[in-house]
């Protein structure tokens, strides 16, 4: 994956992922990331059975900043509401 296609993949990232998809952006294989995973070098949580990533501890993994990963803000018109 590119950088480009990357940070285009983390603004669309719910806010837990698979092991398999944080492995993924980590540019390894799924038994590598599960491995990670056991090993405590991918950060995980329990919800019930499923084995999941926080989001923002991937994207810290990556050197990213999760804070400057949002959308761009929709322009704003340039008049005031209710103005007379």
């Amino acid at each position: 994956m590119t950088l480009d296609e990357v940070l285009d993949e983390a603004r669309r990232l719910p806010t837990v992922i698979t092991v398999e998809r944080a492995g993924r952006l980590l540019g390894m294989g799924r038994s590598a990331a599960y491995e990670a995973a056991r090993r405590g070098d991918l950060p995980t949580i329990r919800w019930g059975r499923r084995l999941l990533c926080p989001t923002v501890r991937v994207l810290e993994l990556l050197g990213l900043d999760p804070a400057h990963l949002t959308a761009p803000a929709a322009p704003r018109s340039g008049g005031r509401r209710g103005a007379a």
